[in-house]
């Protein structure tokens, strides 16, 4: 028997079956040492399995090696000389695979009795590991899923029977309980992607073939992250693929995200075959993850990858950008130029470029000015053209627009003309935006471009972003505030005049011709008109004011609100000081909220908010008609008037309100309650919800019942089809609780009311699926009422916080109107030891917590209702022992304090 490490010699004088599993195992184990060695050992075992077959004894050889194999798949995955044993495997089997591959390309009957002796061994190796693909041991599993995944990377063809074989098994261990198990699993899975089997008729339909689909699954629906991290590396790039590996921009785990810019995008190469919505989210997502590692590989991405694609032509990637449609585009190219500073070195915006300005090349100036302004950069601000010049510029792009309108009122049709006119629109707006921050201390250029913004606003039907951007820079051009609201009181008045005057002219030139005809009818109603005036002053009066109104056009009118929209934004003085915007009131927004048409009524709702905020009796006046507009208005109507409210109350706060001609607090409280639980219109749910967070966080409002009705609405599985109010709840409630004591006691007074009534909720669910748990509710509470987790609060603060202590009177009330209900007293009891009970201030509540809780127990004990288990008893023992401790301490210094009291009355 040969003894000795197996030497190309010492092979060939193997004679018998000792010999060749003592030759396997030396291999094995020179293995573990380390795999620079490797390529020798693969070459030995195969000269050992060479010689197995001359003795016949091939048979005995796949026992042998599978036996030895065995001693891996125990082994931790954590141990490295087993995956120095895994790698020597399939290193010997891609040998063994390559010698069969290249016997298929020679002669077919060269080696034909070897080709046999391999394909042997593998299906016999492949058959041996299948036996322990469900074992118990999760190391065996891990080994066996490892070693699979290895072989199918190594194999060049292999019996279709057995690949099905391979191929279930996997997609079982895809949900197998541990997730090193299915990480294995999902490398292994992704060698059947180039399945040839998988029919080629769907494929051409665009569908996944089987092994994609499972990976697929995995990316979106696999709770470990370094599983759905395989399965986003393993997957096939291709346009049917494309979507699912992007929208991992959005998963949990940050280096999940950070992969599909850092990775996944250059696999994919060029950005361009992207579509645009997708570009748009992906920029969206990655420059505005809360992770900065994310971020940096986001801007690395668009900064080098994508520019370097179109060869560093920023004005192609702001044309790829859509920049007319994009939110994400201004912020993306200002990291661009941040990332990459030598694009602004090269960058000259003289008056040339100024002139010939496209939607791309505005886009560009006016990040390009803004981010020179911001960062001072003297030089290049320098280098602009002068103001002068640049409000010539300005007007010859309102001339275009001009021109361009005519051609696009002459025919409304012509798509041409609807797209330059948008592209117009969004030049101007651009240079608009520039306006606000450009450099007018020359009052030559100052004086022209005030001029020509008036003049605009008063001739130009200039769109409603433009509006507002022309009422911003009016507003720093003007001497004061008082000058701008009188100069935009003036441009609105020649607006409605002017048009009232042309219909009154249209009106009189109709008539004339029915006037002779008509005239005895005239004196009649002359007559009539004057009695009716005589007998009632007011009727007549209003029913002036109605026909005033009605002879300005919707249009003209829509278009004026929209300016004084624009000037109450930008104004800030108090209205009763400006006697320019109080004409407004009465002659324009007034009239448009009597207007029928929705669209004119709801900006007159929105003008009038404006002024509410900067008049605090006009606030209160107005309240009550906000109020019915959000009970009896059409949902447009409702959303502005509640927006409205909240904008007053966080301006002038509840001061405002149970005043005399006012409205009452309950009044408003009510509304507030309606429209949270709203949920056949959730923008309006989430405005409500969003109003009333940034009330209570300002300390504006306190009221526990209406914070409660906000805990109802969280809990409530309704919530789940309103993402928005959904998002600004879960993100309030933390907020407000963790930033003040104050808060939590709040949240704590209402936790009696909150789980009976979210018990009550869930009863009365049809699908009980859906309910909250009452452990996880009130785990919930338990962490937001916790004095530990309030921002910048002190040990001693902690030690006397009380909100815990209320909690507990909370819970136990709740419990004393549920005692009939086992699981609610269970769980409600075994939350007890979870609570931060220190303090000393609370002892009397506490106490009568206590005993409360003693006579909870002993009802259900007298009434046999049921028998509490072990831990519930023991929760309860533990309560009843903290309490006792702190009475003890609690009397003890009572005895401190009598004692010291007669120590310095008997020294007196």
């Amino acid at each position: 028997m040969v003894t000795m490490a197996p030497t190309f010699k010492s092979i060939q004088k193997i004679s018998e079956v000792e010999d060749i599993s003592y030759a396997i195992q030396q291999v094995f184990q020179s293995s573990q040492t380390s795999i620079a060695t490797h390529r020798k050992q693969i070459v030995i075992l195969k000269h050992i399995q060479v010689r197995a077959h001359e003795l016949n004894l091939e048979s005995w050889f796949n026992v042998t090696f599978c036996k030895l194999v065995n001693k891996v798949l125990v082994v931790k995955r954590t141990e490295s000389v087993a995956d120095r044993v895994i790698k020597l495997i399939a290193g010997f089997v891609l040998s063994v695979s390559d010698v069969l591959k290249e016997s298929q390309t020679e002669d077919e009957n060269a080696n034909k009795e070897l080709e046999v002796v391999f394909e042997e061994f593998i299906d016999h190796l492949v058959r041996h590991l299948m036996k322990g693909i469900d074992a118990k041991d999760k190391n065996v599993r891990y080994r066996v899923c490892q070693l699979l995944g290895l072989l199918m990377r190594s194999l060049n063809s292999i019996d279709e029977n057995l690949f099905e074989l391979i191929s279930d098994c996997m997609y079982q261990k895809l949900f197998d309980k541990e997730p090193t198990v299915r990480l294995q699993a999902v490398h292994a899975v992704a060698c059947f992607q180039a399945d040839e089997n998988d029919s080629d008729e769907n494929l051409e339909e665009g569908h996944l073939n089987t092994a994609t689909e499972r990976l697929v699954f995995v990316i979106q629906n696999d709770s470990n992250s370094e599983v759905r991290r395989a399965a986003l590396l393993n997957l096939e790039k291709t346009p049917e693929t494309f979507l699912y590996l992007l929208e991992r921009a959005r998963d949990v785990n940050p280096v999940n995200r950070r992969l599909v810019y850092s990775r996944i995008m250059k696999e994919i190469g060029d950005f361009r075959i992207l579509e645009y919505s997708v570009r748009e989210a992906l920029l969206t997502y990655g420059l505005h993850d809360r992770d900065d590692s994310v971020q940096k590989a986001c801007v690395q991405m668009l900064s080098y990858q994508w520019l370097d694609t179109l060869n560093g032509d920023i004005l192609e990637l702001i044309e790829r950008l859509h920049v007319t449609e994009s939110e994400i585009a201004e912020h993306a190219i200002k990291v661009v130029l941040t990332t990459r500073p030598e694009y602004i070195t090269k960058m000259k915006m003289n008056i040339q470029v100024l002139e010939s300005l496209t939607a791309e090349s505005a886009f560009l100036f006016k990040v390009y000015f803004t981010y020179i302004n911001e960062q001072n950069m003297i030089d290049k601000l320098e280098e602009l053209p002068e103001s002068l010049t640049f409000s010539r510029v300005l007007s010859k792009y309102f001339s275009a627009r001009l021109k361009i309108m005519e051609r696009f009122n002459a025919n409304t049709t012509e798509e041409q003309a609807i797209v330059d006119l948008k592209e117009m629109n969004f030049v101007i707006d651009k240079l608009l935006e520039v306006s606000t921050d450009y450099d007018f201390s020359d009052e030559i250029g100052r004086r022209s471009l005030l001029q020509l913004l008036r003049s605009t606003l008063s001739s130009h039907n200039l769109q409603e972003s433009s509006i507002k951007l022309v009422m911003r820079t009016l507003s720093k051009l003007s001497v004061n505030e008082r000058d701008f609201c009188q100069m935009v009181a003036e441009i609105i008045d020649d607006l409605t005049s002017t048009d009232t005057h042309q219909k009154t002219v249209a009106e009189n030139e109709n008539n004339q011709e029915d006037s002779k005809d008509a005239s005895g009818d005239s004196f009649v109603s002359a007559v009539s008109d004057v009695e009716d005036e005589d007998i009632d002053p007011e009727t007549t009066a209003t029913k002036t004011k109605e026909r005033e109104t009605h002879t300005v056009a919707s249009e003209v009118m829509l278009y004026a609100l929209q300016i004084a929209q624009g000037t109450l934004m930008v104004t800030h003085s108090n209205l009763n000081e400006n006697i320019s915007l109080m004409s407004l009131i009465d002659s324009l927004i007034h009239p448009a909220i009597k207007q029928s048409e929705n669209v004119i009524r709801n900006l007159g709702l929105s003008c009038l908010g404006l002024c509410c905020l900067l008049d605090k009796q006009l606030a209160i006046d107005s309240l009550f008609l906000f109020g019915l507009c959000v009970t009896q208005g059409v949902d447009s109507i409702k959303l502005t008037g509640l927006k409205a409210i909240f904008d007053i109350l966080s301006t002038h706060g509840i001061s405002i309100l149970d005043t005399d001609g006012g409205i009452d607090s309950l009044s408003i409280a009510k509304l507030f309650y309606k429209s949270l639980k709203d949920f056949k219109r959730p923008e309006l749910q989430a405005i409500s919800g969003e109003g009333l967070f940034k009330l209570f966080l300002a300390d504006i409002v306190t009221d526990d019942d209406l914070f409660e009705t906000i805990l109802l609405t969280y809990f409530n599985p309704s919530i789940n089809e309103n993402e928005t109010l959904k998002q600004c709840i879960s993100f309030g409630i933390p907020v407000y609780a963790y930033s003040s004591t104050v808060h939590q006691q709040r949240i704590s007074r209402v936790v009696a009311d909150t789980l009976k009534r979210t018990m009550k909720l869930s009863d009365e669910l049809e699908d009980k699926s859906k309910a909250i748990s009452l452990n996880t509710i009130l785990q919930q509470l338990i962490h937001w009422t916790d004095p530990r987790n309030v921002v910048g609060i002190s040990e001693e603060e902690i030690s006397t916080s009380g909100t815990h202590a209320e909690f507990v009177s909370q819970l136990v009330q709740a419990m004393e109107s549920m005692t009939e209900s086992k699981t609610f007293v269970k769980s409600c009891v075994l939350a007890l030891p979870k609570l931060h009970l220190t303090d000393t201030k609370e002892v009397a509540l506490l106490k009568q917590a206590a005993q409360n809780l003693r006579e909870i127990v002993l009802t259900v004990e007298g009434e046999g209702l049921y028998k509490m288990d072990i831990p519930t008893v023991n929760a309860i023992n533990k309560f009843y022992s903290f309490v006792d401790s702190l009475q003890d301490e609690k009397g003890e210094e009572e005895e401190q304090v009598i004692e010291n009291q007669d120590f310095q009355s008997n020294v007196e």
